[in-house]
């Protein structure tokens, strides 16, 4: 792949200039702190900086970043080097730096791709203001095992939701408004790292062709259509192949097939690990085969810039194959203006970080992603006045949890915990009691109307290397809920988690469910927005929530087969013997607290030739008492095809507001895009045939029509 025309003048003078050394130094990324970081700098020999302490940086205590100890390297790099290359400095900017956001998983049940580029734009206008200029996320792998601790920083199990909200992060984290606030984005985990074996971080996968291009590579196929700069490879192998070693895959697909323009990096110490994958017998061997194979930058092993100009010297690495990751790395440097403005102002995080304007945009995102998932007899929305509430449960007080894993700078002290978001609601404060222990509780419930009781898991119990064997809420909180049902009194469940959990338990014993993911700073005032009505829920769910860990994988977008379940009855056909196949909340799911009803489904022409497009339309209307959001949700189903396609596939959403008794009509554009699918050897392919098109509130909808392809 020749891209030197496409090469600014400056980038090819570049190019022309540097020695073997510079070179691989400038596809070398070490952390900020390392103790030679100055000396590489100086003799041009590093491309990038990453503000981490670890591998772990989304677990452990991370040090804020400065701007000024970030000028002061680079400073080093323009003013004393050869060449005078800024450096691209990188950080963990998941879901928001200091006004952090619901985690991603979380953002992917709001379902508004538009408020999530809002808020990553929040994010990287933030985090510029500290000297980063490049983020790690997003984060597109399909993640359809809840016991992945990573589950958390993915946007779910579907293909198409996943594409639209990574697109959605792209945008903002890589717009330029104007103010030199635009920063690079990273897909990752390029491909298939989400398939880890049981749900164990970093375990191998194991999956077709034909699967990874219908199922794995669409998002990042998505995020390339939306400009991103750079990629990250996965850690894992994929049937036996490392996919740092993977030239097919890295150069092949990513380059060739999907022509992806930005440069890759590896993950933290990834060449390394080779040697221990036992694909290599030294870093050296591992440098050579992840370069030739299509990586760009290391990360952290070091081993570019010990050994990539001996491997040149030797004819083992081509010079050309350098220049061609070089000129990737120095254009995206050059299309942030880092060239021109290296520095970053050191008064600017006071004025910028926890501004309104970057606030907002999270507590809206924070409001949209919760999920209703029970209330039975409209027990929610609460009433301000004249109910006595009892709150508890060991998340009620909770700060630093709410902000979820893989945040390095939210503080804290910038929560709004559950309780104080609560009381502010009442008229009377003198009508809330919060209690911490579960025995008090108990003893208190019989004087109270309502107890609201705050569940869920830490955010240490998510995230990498926090993969978990069940999904039984931890010890004591199941127990505590059926000791309140014992004294019959009305209970609220209110959880906060990463994951989806088993909440058979939960569902039997109280009277309202709300899922809140972990939200963010703004995590205890979004809730009781909803829990009081100043928010009419309307978040759905991003992934299924299976019945029990004995059901996973239960995504909603499996293959047809020859003896198909018959979801219509609880008596047909199951494929288990002692629990019904479905899972407890589908894909899609999400209450509200009015009520929408769906009519008319139709297509303008049931009939279209190759190529032409039909336009899908459906009336839904707010039959409720309340204004409200639903989430309109348009599935195919491919009914004759060459290979065995999904059950039905998402392939159009869009929200719209309705006040009471309101109707509107909905349209959606059905062509090539929706009714195609991959081969397996990744060739687009629309066969002729009916599509059945499903319209509803979730996955499960019943409301159809035919379309036929002629």
């Amino acid at each position: 792949m020749n891209s030197k025309k496409k090469h600014s003048p400056r980038v090819k003078q570049l190019l022309a200039a540097m020695t073997l050394e510079q070179k691989a130094g400038q596809m070398q990324q070490v952390r900020l702190m390392e103790e030679n970081a100055p000396e590489l700098a100086a003799r041009g020999c590093l491309g990038s900086v990453i503000c981490a302490n670890s591998a772990w940086a989304g677990n452990d205590k991370q040090e804020r970043n400065q701007a000024a100890k970030i000028n002061t390297l680079q400073r080093i790099a323009i003013e004393q080097s050869p060449h005078g290359i800024p450096l691209i400095v990188a950080r963990d900017v998941i879901h928001g730096h200091r006004a952090v956001g619901p985690i991603p998983l979380g953002q992917a049940a709001s379902w508004a791709p538009d408020l999530v580029r809002k808020h990553m734009r929040a994010a990287a206008r933030e985090a510029v203001a500290d000297g980063i200029r490049w983020t790690f996320t997003p984060m597109i792998d399909i993640a359809r095992d809840p016991r992945w601790g990573r589950i958390a920083e993915s946007y779910g199990e579907d293909p198409f939701l996943c594409g639209q909200i990574g697109a959605a992060a792209i945008r903002g984290i890589q717009e330029d408004d104007g103010d030199g606030t635009a920063m690079a984005a990273c897909a990752k985990h390029f491909v298939g790292y989400g398939a880890a074996e049981g749900g164990r971080d970093y375990n191998t996968a194991e999956f077709s062709d034909y699967t990874m291009w219908n199922v794995y590579l669409p998002p990042f196929i998505a995020a390339i259509k939306a400009g991103v700069m750079t990629m990250m490879s996965a850690f894992q192998s994929i049937n036996g192949e490392p996919l740092v070693t993977s030239k097919r895959l890295l150069t092949e697909t990513l380059r060739e097939k999907l022509k992806f323009e930005g440069f890759v990096i590896t993950d933290w110490d990834a060449i390394a690990e080779l040697v221990t994958h036992r694909v290599a017998e030294s870093i050296e061997q591992s440098t050579a085969l992840a370069v030739n194979a299509g990586i760009d930058m290391d990360m952290m092993t070091k081993g570019f810039i010990e050994y990539l100009p001996t491997l040149v010297r030797a004819g083992i690495v081509s010079e050309a194959r350098l220049d061609e990751a070089i000129g990737k790395i120095l254009t995206v440097k050059e299309n942030l203006g880092l060239f021109e403005n290296p520095y970053t102002d050191e008064s600017a995080a006071a004025r910028v970080h926890l501004s309104p304007e970057n606030v907002e945009p999270t507590l809206e995102l924070a409001r949209k992603s919760v999920v209703l998932l029970k209330n039975d007899n409209g027990i929610l929305p609460l009433k301000k006045s004249d109910t006595k509430y009892l709150l508890g449960g060991p998340m009620f007080k909770i700060d630093h949890s709410l902000l979820g894993t893989w945040c390095l700078d939210g503080l804290p002290e910038d929560v709004v915990i559950s309780r104080d978001a609560f009381r502010a609601k009442l008229t009377n404060p003198d009508y809330l009691t919060s209690i911490t222990l579960h025995e008090d509780l108990m003893e208190r419930a019989t004087n109270h109307d309502v107890a609201v009781i705050y569940l869920g898991e830490s955010s240490d119990r998510g995230g990498e290397a926090r993969s978990i064997s069940t999904l039984q809420l931890p010890p004591g909180q199941v127990e505590l809920i059926k000791a309140l049902r014992e004294v019959e009194i009305p209970i609220v469940a209110v959880i906060y988690a990463g994951r989806p959990l088993d909440l058979r338990e939960i569902e039997k014993n109280v009277n309202a469910i709300v899922y809140a993911w972990h939200p963010g700073i703004s995590g205890g005032r979004c809730v009781a927005d909803v829990l009081f009505g100043d928010e009419n829920p309307s978040g759905k769910l991003p992934v299924s929530f299976p019945r029990s860990v004995g059901h996973i994988p239960a995504h909603y977008n499996y293959l047809s087969t020859g003896r198909p379940i018959d979801a219509s009855t609880r008596r047909g056909q199951h494929r288990y013997r002692d629990s019904f196949d479905s899972p407890l909340y589908p894909f899609g799911f999400g209450l509200s607290y009015t009520s929408f009803e769906y009519s008319n489904l139709q297509v303008d022409s049931s009939d279209i030739e190759k190529g032409e497009t039909a336009t899908a339309t459906v009336e839904v209307t707010n039959t409720g008492k309340c204004a409200g959001e639903e989430v309109l949700q348009l599935y195919i189903r491919d009914e004759f095809s060459t290979y065995a396609r999904p059950v039905r596939e998402l392939k159009a959403f869009e929200r719209v507001p309705l006040q009471p008794g309101e109707t509107t009509t909905v349209s959606f554009q059905v062509g090539s895009d929706e009714l195609g699918y991959f081969s397996a050897q990744g060739e687009w392919r629309l066969e002729p045939g009916d599509f059945t098109l499903f319209c509803g509130t979730d996955s499960t909808a019943e409301l159809a029509t035919t379309l036929t392809i002629k």
